[in-house]
């Protein structure tokens, strides 16, 4: 503070003039805090919209990491849906070529095949065509109960009353073939809408 060493003043203005010293050096004092005070808001709120800013980005990134893990989620539970549908319908299925081929080695070269109809369902076979006389038809029945996976083969009587160009009919169960499922037996693949129609 500031001495005056004036005598040609009155007291009450010195008094006036220390009390204004002191309210001017205050009013400094005010101004730097202020001004200081100032600073400091204008650095904390650059610092908090750079974090704002950062905090928004972050959360953004996250959602589109979390959009593109829901889209492979996705993809995923397709792929695991496919992949449970190729299981179940691989599930019933059995290799039919060596079979195949076993049955048509053992037909003679005086029998001709026109159709075979396999029923996994109910384990049964019927074999149609024609022979082209009765001792061909009763040697390709002994031939047939010699197929590994035809067993009880049946033949009508009818069929042996005639002497060339026989039409047969040859009727068989199934051997080691896996029957299929009923659709009361197939769970649906989860996922699978199901609905009681």
């Amino acid at each position: 503070m500031m001495q005056s060493t004036i005598n040609l003043l009155p007291p009450s203005k010195k008094t006036r003039l220390k009390k204004l010293v002191k309210f001017i050096l205050a009013q400094n004092i005010l101004e730097w805090s202020v001004l200081t005070f100032s600073f400091l808001a204008i650095f904390i709120l650059w610092g908090w919209m750079t974090l704002q800013t950062q905090f928004n980005y972050l959360t953004s990134s996250t959602l589109l990491i979390d959009r593109e893990r829901i889209a492979d989620s996705e993809d995923i539970k397709s792929i695991n849906i496919n992949s449970r549908g190729l299981s179940e319908a691989g599930r019933d299925f059995a290799v039919m070529t060596d079979k195949f081929l076993e049955l048509a080695e053992a037909v003679p070269a005086d029998v001709r095949l026109s159709s075979l109809d396999i029923d996994r369902q109910s384990g049964a076979t019927v074999l149609n065509g024609t022979a082209r006389t009765r001792d061909a038809l009763l040697n390709y029945q002994d031939i047939l109960n010699g197929v590994s996976w035809m067993a009880g083969i049946e033949s009508p009587i009818s069929q042996l009353f005639q002497r060339e160009n026989i039409n047969f009919e040859f009727k068989s169960d199934l051997k080691g073939f896996p029957p299929l499922r009923t659709e009361q037996n197939k769970k649906p693949a989860p996922g699978a809408n199901v609905s009681d129609d």
